[in-house]
């Protein structure tokens, strides 16, 4: 239920700003290094009504709109069964359905990556106008949601930066990326033309300073601009508080399990010559995680994982991939019996 438990802080936070006047919504908004459009849907929205469930409704109504998409990504990768078992994956997730029920723009952040990718992943192929429409608005309501989701463009960039160098028509992918560039322009006018040139700028140079002289991330907590220590720098940290979250909460059970489904399918990919599609997926999970890992204790700022949901359906896609590969390979050596139990047991 949408209204089992109370608003907390940051929904209080954000839905008091969002009754405020929508002119005054704007000058709010860098102070708290949020961005607008999660606020502006909300002002509107709230005028139905403040209670916890109606607050609460547009989150699920992004989140279940991710679905269908998560379906479609997992289908051109995987095929029709694929796609299926991909949306099931992101319906289940534990992730996906807390922050689908909180009234903070990250359901909305999550359906911007899946559109995006999926329209980039089409113009690879294919250049048609639906695409690049549904690649501008993937990015702008990703854009325009968290600072956060921009950390995209990596793995986007590290996939068409290998298209350019091994495909034979390096001109249709020079196209595919000037779509993604002149798509990034629009959404990064979009927000400094909405007054966070500034912030955005000055935070950039800081971090960029950082990365030129990885000595200032040793810095002691009071000389980093939030003044904390920020995230602990160990394998420890990493697995229990970046992958496990991930995964479940309180399960260590099913964090080792999904993670060696992962792995597998990262395998089973290489096994099917799947060579780009695992390259994208594996950098579209680990690059965004350390960039906003090394960002956060730059700034000296706490960790949390709804920072890194965008690389969520990257997770939930090698997963999809291992338990495919499971089911092949126990077809391959097993016969069709064994995989015909380990479909069942590993589908649930």
């Amino acid at each position: 239920m949408l209204d089992k438990e109370s608003l907390w802080y940051d929904e209080l936070l954000e839905l008091d700003i969002t009754q405020q006047p929508l002119n005054a919504i704007l000058p709010l908004l860098p102070r708290h290094t949020a961005l607008p459009l999660d606020y502006i849907l909300l002002h509107f929205w709230v005028l139905g009504g403040r209670q916890d469930f109606w607050v609460r409704l547009p989150a699920l109504f992004y989140g279940i709109l991710a679905l269908p998409v998560a379906y479609q990504l997992g289908r051109i990768w995987f095929g029709a069964w694929g796609g299926w078992l991909l949306m099931a994956l992101m319906a289940l997730s534990p992730l996906h359905l807390y922050y689908s029920r909180e009234a903070r723009p990250y359901s909305l952040l999550l359906l911007g990556i899946l559109l995006t990718c999926y329209a980039v992943w089409r113009l690879r192929y294919r250049i048609r106008w639906r695409y690049v429409v549904m690649l501008q608005v993937g990015t702008l309501i990703f854009a325009l949601s968290h600072f956060f989701a921009n950390a995209i463009y990596l793995p986007l960039f590290g996939l068409l930066t290998v298209d350019l160098i091994f495909s034979q028509n390096r001109k249709h992918v020079m196209r595919v990326i000037e779509l993604v560039l002149v798509t990034g322009v629009v959404a990064f006018v979009t927000i400094v033309s909405l007054g966070w040139g500034g912030p955005m700028l000055k935070t950039s140079r800081g971090f960029a300073e950082t990365i030129l002289e990885p000595e200032r991330f040793t810095l002691d907590a009071e000389e980093k601009p939030n003044q904390g220590a920020g995230p602990e720098i160990s394998w420890n940290y990493f697995t229990w508080k970046v992958m496990k979250p991930m995964v479940l909460r309180h399960s260590d059970i099913a964090l080792w399990l999904l993670n060696a489904l992962a792995l597998a399918g990262f395998a089973f990919l290489l096994s099917q010559k799947r060579y780009r599609l695992a390259w994208f997926l594996s950098i579209w999970l680990i690059v965004p995680t350390l960039v906003i890992l090394a960002f956060l204790l730059h700034q000296g700022t706490f960790f949390s994982v709804r920072y890194i949901l965008s690389t969520l359906p990257a997770y939930l896609a090698l997963v999809t991939a291992g338990i495919l590969g499971v089911i092949v390979w126990g077809d391959r050596f097993g016969g069709q019996r064994v995989a015909t139990v380990l479909s069942i047991v590993i589908g649930g």
